[in-house]
């Protein structure tokens, strides 16, 4: 990266390119915004940006951050304010340069799928760094000094030799590790509380209706397994419960379906893990249940988007992707249930504070629902595919593999849940409309799609004498 005397385990990682990255972005976005309309980064709000586009940042990284100031490429002054220095856009501009095909996020996209692909187990870190290089080597020009600014070649000089004897500018104050401490200490006990109230009550509570159903279903003398699964998949609690069931006890294959649940269990011990469930009938406070109610079915809307997109294409996996989209808010499901207290602190700071709901989430647990329902679908062993898809699509396009469409979708689904209601800004608008380009879907067909997935659900909540609002569905579907 150019550090002009070497710092202490310094490494250049993902999160500190991103950053350099993300500020230079936002200096461009201030020079053109009028009357000031838009801040400068500060710890809090460059950490939820990095997170927001899928990249971690653990205490070394805050520490290294910190450290690179005194080199020049970023500033962070004494209230917290972060400021692009001149090594900084030079290094953006560097990349820019070497790899036009690659400009930005892409550039670190790239990285960052990557290092998720080692992480999983899909790519050894030999081939990993191997096709890295290859990569690079096939996208990279030779650079040519003379498309950059003749104002940054002194820069330049001083970033690509060692200078000895400099001495580094005194350090700022900075409040990032902080910020890092403690949203990581947040996080720990909301897990810790959420852990203890699920040993209590391993199973989500379900529908009351379905509950009835499910059981007389699974007790009459021919019920099928299709019939069975019928029932099951239109409450996104019981999916959760049965899946989670069945691969915990797995330990060779992950299960991502309820037909292939059902299957694996056996009908007798499928009616063991159906009577252990407990009816929403059983919560007595009725704002409390009708937050349940208002997640349940807008999983269902969201599930009904799914199912309806992709009864019309031939894709595979069918059951597996409309599934994901059905329980892509695990986390604030999880969350409503085992940490009641949190969920509804969120919805206050929403409310009051107008935050978005990934930015409440961290004041309030130190990280966002997404993040608590990956880690729940990974300790419950589901599978790699179906963990994917529970995170926000950073990069709005939903892909055309199979394997994109199945983690990208689902994400594609809950938003359009949440763009019925009206609730959307206009950076969450415009993130949506770049994920529909991606579909190759005409607006009358995204419309079609939306109304005819509400008419699903009206119905359907109906039929359980509930009666829902699109707007409360759509609030509880946006991702934030």
């Amino acid at each position: 990266m150019g550090i002009i005397k070497p710092v202490t385990g310094f490494k250049i990682g993902i999160p500190l390119l991103s950053s350099v990255y993300l500020i230079h972005e936002r200096e461009k976005e201030i020079a053109a915004s009028q009357a000031n309309s838009i801040e400068r980064y500060n710890s809090e709000t460059l950490l939820d940006d990095l997170m927001d586009i899928g990249v971690p940042v653990d205490i070394n990284d805050a520490l290294v951050l910190e450290q690179i100031q005194n080199e020049n490429y970023i500033c962070i002054d004494e209230n917290d304010w972060y400021y692009e220095e001149q090594l900084g856009a030079i290094l953006i501009k560097l990349f820019s340069l070497i790899y036009p095909t690659m400009p930005g996020l892409n550039l670190i996209a790239y990285f960052n799928q990557t290092a998720e692909e080692v992480e999983s187990g899909r790519k050894t870190l030999d081939l990993a760094i191997d096709q890295i290089s290859r990569q690079l080597q096939s996208e990279g020009i030779p650079l040519d000094l003379s498309r950059l600014n003749k104002n940054y070649l002194p820069g330049l000089k001083k970033l690509l030799t060692t200078l000895s004897g400099q001495t580094p500018p005194p350090k700022r104050k900075h409040q990032l590790v902080h910020v890092v401490k403690g949203r990581e200490k947040k996080r720990a006990q909301a897990l810790e509380t959420i852990l203890n109230q699920m040993a209590a009550r391993p199973y989500l509570p379900v529908l009351p209706l379905n509950e009835e159903l499910v059981k007389n279903q699974i007790n009459q003398k021919f019920s099928t397994n299709l019939d069975i699964s019928e029932i099951i998949l239109s409450d996104v609690a019981m999916v959760l419960n049965i899946l989670k069931a069945v691969n915990l006890k797995s330990s060779i294959k992950k299960i991502g379906t309820i037909s292939h649940a059902i299957m694996l269990l056996g009908h007798e011990e499928l009616k063991e893990i159906v009577n252990q469930f407990v009816s929403l009938s059983t919560i007595e406070d009725p704002d409390y249940r009708a937050e349940f109610e208002n997640n349940y079915f807008s999983a269902f809307m969201g599930y009904r988007v799914a199912v309806n997109y992709l009864s019309k294409r031939d894709i595979k996996d069918f059951e597996e992707i409309s599934t994901c989209a059905m329980i892509h808010n695990l986390g604030q499901i999880i969350v409503l249930s085992y940490h009641p207290e949190a969920y509804f602190e969120v919805e206050r700071l929403m409310e009051t504070k107008k935050f978005n709901k990934r930015k409440a989430a961290r004041q309030v647990i130190g990280t966002t629902y997404d993040s608590v329902g990956i880690h729940f679908a990974s300790q419950w062993g589901f599978p790699f595919s179906v963990v994917e898809s529970l995170k926000t699509c950073y990069f709005n396009r939903v892909g055309k593999t199979k394997d994109d469409v199945l983690v990208n979708f689902p994400f594609c689904a809950t938003e359009l849940c949440a763009f019925a209601g009206g609730v959307l800004d206009q950076k969450q608008t415009r993130r949506l409309r770049e994920l529909i380009n991606s579909l190759n879907m005409f607006s009358k067909d995204i419309s079609t799609l939306i109304d005819k997935a509400w008419s699903d659900t009206t119905r359907f909540s109906s039929d359980h004498g509930i009666n829902v609002k699109k707007k409360s569905l759509s609030k509880i579907a946006a991702t934030g």
